[in-house]
């Protein structure tokens, strides 16, 4: 989990005493609760109606605990002959054994920075990843302990996707929760090769 900086929200919601209240409490608590709570309430929380929706979600939101009970995953299982080595499981669910996400998860295995990865579950509850959309919830593609204790995010497009609509609100939530965490968590959208001429394994080191 990661402490929210509940100040922001406080002038954010100035006009409202009943969410100000709650997120002084909050605050004086010091409860745990993660950046992503953040995000949902600047995407989800726009009157006065919202403060149930506030607390119910400050309940629900969280960042990805690395547990060994933690992964229920369900077939396609990968089986290609590379061996992942810092994979946290030992099955990873529906990751195919060729191809660019593949690819990826081979470049996020090889480096030095990466304690250890997941392929992220959709729709698993508290088992899964997410990051909040205007409509719906955003599952990236790989979740990320670095071997500094920071958090990485990574989310794969294919070129024809990259710049699409859904890629852009998928960016910015991204981008947002990183900036949110005050340095402890890290995003990124990779692509096969970046406007720089970095391959995916190159843009994400950079990052980290």
């Amino acid at each position: 989990m990661i402490l929210c900086d509940t100040n922001i929200l406080i002038e954010f919601y100035k006009g409202n005493p009943a969410i100000i209240q709650t997120l002084r409490a909050i605050g004086s608590a010091n409860i745990a609760v993660s950046v992503i709570t953040k995000a949902e309430l600047f995407y989800g929380a726009r009157d006065k109606q919202e403060l149930a929706k506030i607390e119910r979600h400050l309940g629900l939101c969280h960042c990805y605990g690395f547990s060994p009970e933690h992964y229920p995953a369900r077939p396609p299982y990968y089986a290609g002959r590379y061996k992942f080595q810092k994979h946290f499981f030992p099955i990873i669910e529906d990751l195919k054994a060729q191809g660019e996400e593949y690819e990826c998860a081979k470049a996020i295995d090889s480096l030095p920075e990466v304690k250890y990865w997941i392929r992220n579950l959709v729709r698993r509850d508290h088992a899964s990843f997410w990051l909040p959309l205007a409509h719906n919830r955003f599952y990236p593609d790989f979740v990320c302990e670095l071997t500094d204790g920071r958090m990485l995010v990574v989310e794969y497009k294919g070129e024809a996707y990259a710049s699409n609509d859904d890629s852009a609100e998928k960016r910015a939530v991204g981008e947002l929760w990183a900036k949110s965490s005050q340095g402890r968590c890290l995003f990124i959208m990779a692509v096969e090769q970046d406007n720089q001429g970095r391959d995916v394994r190159q843009q994400i080191q950079d990052l980290v």
